[in-house]
């Protein structure tokens, strides 16, 4: 099949494993579509999907999405995933090539939650920290373009009232402040920042076009909710993405999948290592053991956090198994990794 425009992209549209699909589902209306390119069970774990249906869109509508060349190979369609996971933008802190990013979320501090790291939708966002223990009251500030507002509060979370408008753009930074004199300001830099910035009014109005079209598809709320995440990470509203689909853990719609994409997100890209954990933990206990993907990609991911926390027997028995799970996946570069940072963990718990 050949798309219509030279300036058309085949791009990956999610839909949900909650149901067996053996047919192809066409991408929502108002996406342009105009033809189905492919079907693959399983070809992108990340929202924890069991098929991807594949339609042309114009390029501008999804900027950051993963192009599938027109005539699709199946080790082509299977590079799909890996692109999406190690792909280094500027929305992600942990890059294999940015050595060693991770700074720890000190709870001695109110630390940011939310926004941080991230694009919004609302320019009136819920701002959240964490609480400190010992402090009664917090002094919360945003600093950016055109704006420099200050209140006081006893709670750890507030709306922001917009009295000051957020510009769409504009680069903005949250700093919480205790009576006890601890900021979150004191957690190190790393890469990318700690900021937030609100989409261009452009950018909105696509993403309130496609996620209508997302609503009027005879969908689960399930699948909506994955493809509605999935549309939000394609424009970098990586806060967005997580709420939703910490909303549908709420409302009972609990699977390792969703659970390591969550805590996937707070640990790559939001930089929130106690809130990646309990994901984490949480997608172990899940994990199918017939699922070998979804398990060893929670097993990697505690694995990981365990390693850093100092925890060298749990990572050394997680990422083992990560490590062969991986073996029976076929992913070779990533068996290769893990081989190398066992003999590292295991000569140092000799020591």
């Amino acid at each position: 099949m050949k798309p219509n425009s030279t300036r058309q992209k085949a791009v990956g549209f999610v839909v949900s494993t909650f149901s067996p699909l053996s047919t192809f589902l066409p991408c929502p209306a108002g996406l342009t579509e105009t033809s189905i390119l492919c079907k693959k069970p399983g070809l992108v774990r990340g929202l924890g999907m069991s098929l991807v249906a594949c339609c042309l869109l114009p390029v501008a509508h999804l900027p950051t999405a993963v192009a599938i060349p027109q005539k699709v190979s199946h080790d082509q369609i299977i590079q799909i995933k890996q692109i999406k996971q190690t792909e280094c933008t500027t929305g992600i802190y942990k890059c294999p090539h940015r050595g060693e990013p991770i700074a720890w979320n000190d709870s001695a501090i109110p630390y940011i939650i939310s926004p941080r790291r991230t694009k919004i939708l609302n320019a009136q966002p819920k701002l959240r920290w964490n609480p400190v223990a010992g402090a009664t009251s917090y002094t919360v500030s945003i600093k950016g373009e055109g704006v420099d507002w200050k209140t006081k509060v006893r709670d750890t979370q507030i709306v922001y009232s917009g009295q000051q408008p957020l510009q769409p753009g504009g680069y903005y930074l949250l700093i919480v402040r205790t009576d006890t004199g601890v900021s979150s300001a004191d957690e190190p830099v790393i890469p990318g920042g700690l900021g937030f910035s609100l989409l261009e009014a452009t950018q909105t109005q696509l993403i309130e076009s496609q996620a209508a079209a997302i609503a009027q598809e005879p969908w689960t709320e399930e699948a909506k909710t994955l493809a509605l995440a999935n549309l939000y990470l394609n424009y970098g509203l990586t806060i967005e993405a997580v709420e939703i689909l910490e909303d549908l853990v709420s409302r009972g719609v609990e699977t390792a999948a969703i659970y390591n994409k969550i805590g996937e997100l707070y640990w790559n890209f939001l930089a929130l290592v106690p809130q990646a954990k309990n994901y984490y933990v949480k997608a172990v206990e899940l994990a199918d053991s017939n699922d070998i993907e979804e398990q060893t990609a929670a097993q990697d991911g505690l694995g990981q956090i365990e390693a850093k926390f100092g925890s060298s027997q749990e990572a050394i028995r997680l990422l083992t198994l990560a490590r062969d799970g991986y073996e029976v996946l076929g992913n070779t570069e990533r068996v290769s990794q893990l081989e190398k940072q066992l003999k590292v963990l295991i000569r140092e718990g000799r020591k």
